[in-house]
This record gives C-alpha cells, structure tokens and sequence, in this order.
C-alpha cells in the first residue's frame, strides 16, 4: 500500500454521517500506516472556499446553472493545486468530502439540469479524475430530515430544498451505485454507527486486497 496513492470521495444526501465516518476513515487509514489528508467541497482552497461561501448564502439566488459552474470552478481550483501534488506522494489517500457524484446528483437531477450533461462536463481535464473508490451513505429522505430537525442548525441554502428535490438526488445517488459498482461502494448509513463503518472498513479493505495495494 505504501508504493500507491488513491483518491477516496465520501458522499451522501444531508445528515447521512459523512463526517463522522470520515473521521473514522483516517484513523483507520493511519492505522495502515498510511497518510491522509481531506478536502471538503466546495472549498478547501482559498478560491474554492469563497466559492463556497456563494453557494451557502441563503439569501443569494444563483441559477441552477450558474450554481453548477460555481461548484465546478472549486473543483477544478482543487484538483489542480491540492489532489494532483497530493497524488504524487506515495502512501497518500486523498479523501473527499463530496465530488463529482454530489454535482450529478444535485445539480444534474435535483436542479433538473440533466444528470447525463453534469457527467459529460466530467469529461474534460481536470475534471476528468476518478476516485477510486466512493463511499456513498444511503439514507431516506425521511431519515435526512429527521436528523436536520434534531441536529436544529440553521440551514443553508441547499437545506431548505424540499423532499421532492431530496428524492431526486437520492434516486440519483442510487442510480450511479448501480451504474459504477466498482468503484460507488453502497452503505446503509440508517444502521447504527459502529455498524456503518464496519461496512466501509469492510469494502476498503476488499478494495485493497482486489489488487489495488
């Protein structure tokens, strides 16, 4: 494992346990003995972060398709000052906090943008760099906004979206997990905690020993 690289991306629709299970990840990861480092989308860089204060804004109103270059702006800003120089690094894991997935899913079905356009945008470098493997974290709609209502933070502007909106992105979501088994690694996020990350502890570890070490 020590002489490759890999680019991990977690994803998942509000209060799926992104976080938490990150967290967990890197520890897991060090305990490998290798080296972690994590970058949220949008944001992460000093332009993608201002970028990312846009796109939170509840009082701010971009177009669905404005919004999605925005997000595409920080991605590609990432990808070529933080992902590339981190992939070069032997015994890196790069981990993401949302990646191209979250904009097919968010903007591409939930936006009405169309799912297969946001994919074909993926085509072109930088944008055009793969995880090797993706964590995404399933849970209801329902479930998502259960635990929005308990957590009680105020909400941004994606977060006040309805459940109609949710549902397409969650469609989404499962459509690409059926679309790319090999790398879109499904987990229940609703089990317990503890639960969740022995699944992607479990699909890591398959991942590593399937000859990616």
């Amino acid at each position: 494992m020590k002489n490759s690289s890999f680019l991990v991306s977690f994803e998942g629709i509000e209060c799926s346990g992104k976080s938490t299970h990150i967290q967990s990840f890197i520890s897991l990861i060090k305990d490998q003995s290798l080296s972690a480092q994590l970058f949220r989308e949008p944001g992460a860089t000093t332009i993608g972060e201002k970028i990312r204060t846009i796109l939170l804004d509840p009082t701010l109103e971009p177009s669905e398709t404005s919004a999605l270059f925005l997000f595409l702006a920080s991605r590609a800003q990432l990808i070529t000052e933080k992902v590339f120089p981190a992939l070069e690094n032997k015994g890196q894991v790069v981990i993401l906090d949302r990646y191209l997935d979250s904009s097919i899913a968010y903007q591409g079905a939930g936006e009405g943008l169309g799912e297969q356009w946001v994919e074909k945008l993926h085509d072109h470098f930088p944008l055009d760099l793969r995880p090797h493997i993706t964590f995404y974290l399933d849970i209801s709609v329902q479930c998502s906004f259960d635990r929005m209502k308990k957590r009680g933070d105020a909400t941004d502007r994606i977060e006040k979206k309805d459940k109609d909106y949710f549902e397409a992105v969650r469609n989404s979501y499962l459509n690409l997990s059926t679309k790319f088994p090999e790398r879109i690694k499904l987990i229940d996020a609703e089990q317990p905690i503890d639960k969740v990350f022995n699944d992607i502890k479990e699909q890591w570890e398959a991942f590593l020993k399937d000859g990616h070490a």
